[in-house]
């Protein structure tokens, strides 16, 4: 992801990241072996919806490197594609709401 995991970075407050297990695994370089298992159900969305997935993740992967941005907002979206936005944001552990356009 290009994001230290907080178990690796050196101070406390240096920005955002994923959470990760105080026991992380690492290799001799330093990487995390720890592998995230996703739900049968969101790989097949994201295989449908993978254009949407990769615009999803850069956004996010540069949002979490800002230390001043507290929120980033996202396009329009049709339903489903932001129910597996909200779906998938939860193992990135990023709160995500839904705002209705004004009438």
């Amino acid at each position: 992801l290009g994001v230290r995991p907080a178990t690796v970075r050196q101070t406390i407050n240096s920005g955002w990241a994923r959470p990760t297990d105080t026991k992380a695994s690492l290799d001799e370089f330093g990487n995390e072996l720890n592998a995230t298992i996703y739900p049968d159900s969101l790989l097949s969305q994201a295989r449908d919806r993978m254009g949407l997935l990769l615009k999803v993740e850069k956004k996010w992967k540069t949002f979490l490197q800002d230390d001043k941005a507290a929120s980033l907002p996202l396009n329009p979206m049709d339903k489903p594609a932001r129910a597996f936005v909200h779906h998938y944001s939860d193992f990135w552990n990023l709160k995500t709401e839904s705002f209705d356009p004004q009438p």
